[in-house]
């Protein structure tokens, strides 16, 4: 249900004292009562000078109040950068990653990934991975993921690639809580140009292990052991995990010939066998 507010109803406003009329019963009444109601008007206007004060300063008062609701608020100076707060949305955010750490974890265990666990039959169908972090600017970001991803079993090794040449980075840069169980080992590369995407399909020919897992550095992945159950039902073929706005905008950008094949697919199958 739609509500409705009257602003005239609301907001101070002037009536009109005229818009009322009396009617009388013949013209002799009429007469005297349009005299009477005329020599009443004229006596209303006659305002005192005490009267016409107060009135002028209601008058200046209301003004003053819609004035200052209808005004935008203008942040005053801020002399030091550390005296601006932090933005609301920023703050919840930070709140919404701080509850993932927290609470995401592994169902895989540790221990079916070592060496003596991979061996074991009913192990056969683990496989290890080497996830591909790709870099710009977001240093924390980059941080804070590979802290992520070490608490899933199955990473055995992250590399990250860096492909600002003005930011160096180095394994001394990432600190692994230990509480979440054994690191995956690590490598970290710095790109001496920007190549863009085509360095995760770089940094994947240079995994230890056979399958890689790749994002980028500005999100977290909270659906980590689903991605991965549904990649062990097929691992030839490329699973992901993005927006459905993205997949649909990366399906109008493919090319498909004339038997109707997407060549898209086929180029990233061909390639990630070929990294393989």
């Amino acid at each position: 249900m739609n509500s409705r507010i009257n602003n005239g109803a609301s907001l101070p406003y002037f009536g009109n004292v005229s818009s009322g009329r009396w009617q009388g019963g013949n013209n002799g009444n009429n007469t005297n009562s349009n005299s009477n109601s005329n020599n009443g008007v004229s006596n209303t206007r006659r305002l005192s000078p005490a009267k016409f004060l107060v009135f002028l300063g209601l008058c200046v008062v209301s003004l003053l109040a819609l004035s200052r609701i209808f005004t935008p608020a203008i942040d005053g100076p801020i002399d030091k950068p550390g005296q601006m707060e932090e933005p609301a949305d920023d703050m919840v955010q930070r709140q919404i990653v701080q509850q993932i750490l927290d609470s995401r974890k592994s169902s895989y265990s540790f221990d079916d990934f070592t060496a003596e666990g991979l061996a074991k039959p009913d192990n056969e169908h683990l496989l290890p991975t080497t996830a591909v972090l790709l870099g710009w600017k977001r240093i924390d970001g980059l941080k804070l993921i590979v802290n992520y991803l070490a608490r899933y079993p199955y990473i055995k090794q992250i590399i990250v690639w860096n492909n600002n040449r003005d930011i160096k980075l180095s394994k001394r840069d990432f600190v692994f809580d230990s509480q979440h169980g054994p690191r995956p080992e690590l490598q970290v590369y710095n790109a001496a140009e920007n190549l863009h995407d085509i360095a995760k399909y770089m940094s994947c020919s240079l995994a230890k292990y056979k399958h890689c897992y790749i994002q980028d550095d500005d999100w977290l992945n909270t659906h980590m052991d689903a991605l991965y159950t549904n990649f062990l039902t097929s691992p030839s073929l490329l699973h992901t995990n993005t927006q459905p706005l993205i997949q649909m905008e990366h399906r109008r950008w493919t090319f498909t010939n004339e038997s109707k094949h997407n060549m898209g697919e086929l180029l990233l199958a061909s390639l990630s066998s070929a990294l393989r």
